[in-house]
């Protein structure tokens, strides 16, 4: 039985990074610098998600494909390569 949980805990890990890599190609044909009204727009367009839009930008963030920062802009993140350790 735990062998049964372990396959299907690898299952759903290849699912959702797999799932994590076809969004990092969608975000990378993004621009690099975003407003926030840009970036709700691009989504509404780009991705067929049915969630709350403040827990897409929270996977953006906590996945390291997009970041807020000071300058008031959304930087996209998928542009740039990719460590070994993300």
């Amino acid at each position: 039985m735990e062998h049964i949980r372990q396959q299907a805990t690898e299952a759903a890990k290849a699912v959702k990074e797999r799932k994590d890599m076809e969004l990092r190609e969608v975000i990378s044909t993004w621009p690099e610098k975003m407003t926030s009204a840009e970036l709700k727009d691009i989504v509404e367009q780009t991705l067929d998600y049915s969630g709350k839009y403040s827990s897409l930008t929270y996977r953006f963030t906590r996945k390291a494909m997009l970041r807020f920062d000071v300058d008031g802009y959304w930087h996209n993140l998928c542009h740039l390569p990719r460590s070994q350790d993300s």
